[in-house]
């Protein structure tokens, strides 16, 4: 198969997979024989980390709380209120073990630490990886209320192996080279003593570079050659802290550079955008929620001019929100509090429950503008407004605390 002949399977295998048509379970088989395909040679190691992490977003693990895979209605799915999320993202960040997951070692004093934690006279990362398993365990079993997949990437993250079964996992392959698999044992054995992802100070002091990849890793999140296992560190990190280096701007502007290519009209600005903030979630699910928000406005009618903002509201809550202006809502108030469309429930269902509250701020066909609650555990209810919108506003709400 030549290389044309490559791009062209590559392009049908995602258009079969995205197809609306396509079950669940027709999803599992396609993923069966990128597996497959891949070692045949058929298939591009990106476009199977690709569709290998839809098929984790998309994925119901056994014992998730929302497990309703076929159904269209958001009154058969059970809310998972949002702060739980950032609460855990933040613990896992914060945790003297779990945080040298997601930063380097840089100093002499943290490996001392893992040392003395692990009953070792010089680093082991096989101790250390048992270590790490043993506080993220004990970290899940404080968190019962996030969204299960969430819990599972980052065990597989970890150990390479599914959370239930134990066994290997197929969205391990984001990880291969995680923090339990065969090829980072194989390199800690030759270099007995060394951390596989140190940061500056450990690299000049040893004078060596980290465990390298055993194969090309492009991150999920930005597309980018991700090098050293150092890098991989800072590439988990990413995918679940927007901060200043990694930025809520950038993140979607990834997504307007690839929207610009089949809506090359739509223009996209910032208002009110605060880059400095620093929110723990689940970031391509943020990203996921963006790209697909924008479609509906394209698709109703709208989106020749994008607003967004990043702020925080009087609660102190981050609120991301997304303004087709000069757009009226497609629906009427009366249709959308009794039922807010399959996309918008595709949406929620698959991005926005666990993660944040979704409201919808607009100008209605009636002439008159509300807000309505779409997705915040409470009945929906409108709120007329005593302004014009002016457009059609999706408010992604972050919340602070529990209530």
């Amino acid at each position: 198969m030549n290389d044309n002949e490559k791009i062209r399977y590559n392009n049908f295998i995602e258009k079969l997979y995205n197809s609306p048509s396509s079950t669940p379970q027709d999803k599992e088989r396609i993923v069966k024989l990128l597996l497959s395909e891949r070692e045949k040679g058929f298939v591009t190691e990106e476009k199977v980390r690709e569709i290998i992490f839809a098929e984790m977003n998309r994925s119901e693990v056994p014992g998730n709380i929302d497990n309703l895979p076929n159904s269209n209605s958001l009154s058969e799915i059970k809310y998972i209120p949002p702060f739980y999320l950032s609460d855990f993202l933040y613990a896992y960040n914060q945790d003297p073990v779990l945080k040298y997951t997601c930063h380097n070692i840089d100093s002499l004093d943290v490996i001392e630490d893992i040392c003395h934690q692990c009953a070792s006279e010089s680093y082991d990362l096989n101790l250390h990886q048992q270590l790490i398993l043993r506080h993220y365990n004990e970290l899940i079993n404080n968190y019962k209320w996030i969204d299960f997949k969430v819990k599972a990437w980052i065990y597989a993250y970890i150990t390479g192996k599914n959370i239930k079964t134990g066994k290997k996992e197929k969205w391990a392959m984001l990880f291969e080279d995680n923090w339990g698999s065969k090829y980072m044992r194989s390199w800690a054995s030759s270099k007995p003593g060394l951390v596989p992802n140190p940061g500056l100070n450990i690299k000049m002091k040893y004078d060596y570079d980290g465990c390298p990849l055993s194969k090309k890793y492009l991150s999920p999140l930005t597309e980018k050659r991700v090098l050293g296992f150092d890098g991989l560190v800072l590439c988990f990190k990413s995918l679940f802290h927007i901060k200043r280096d990694n930025s809520l701007e950038d993140i979607i502007s990834i997504v307007e550079g690839d929207l610009k290519k089949d809506y090359p009209n739509v223009v996209f600005k910032r208002y009110m955008f605060h880059n400095e903030m620093e929110l723990f979630t689940n970031v391509l699910n943020v990203k996921k929620a963006y790209e697909k928000i924008i479609k509906m406005c394209i698709d109703s009618g709208g989106g020749k001019e994008i607003v967004t903002s990043f702020y925080s509201n009087q609660n102190g809550d981050k609120c991301f929100v997304i303004n087709d202006t000069n757009s009226i809502y497609g629906k009427s108030i009366e249709d959308t509090l009794d039922r807010v469309g399959d996309l918008t429930t595709d949406v929620i269902k698959h991005q926005i429950n666990g993660m944040c509250n979704l409201f919808l701020t607009a100008d209605f066909p009636d002439g008159k503008s509300y807000t309505v609650n779409l997705w915040d555990g409470k009945k929906r209810k409108q709120t007329l407004l005593t302004e014009k919108v002016g457009g059609v506003k999706y408010i992604l709400e972050f919340k602070k605390n529990k209530q």
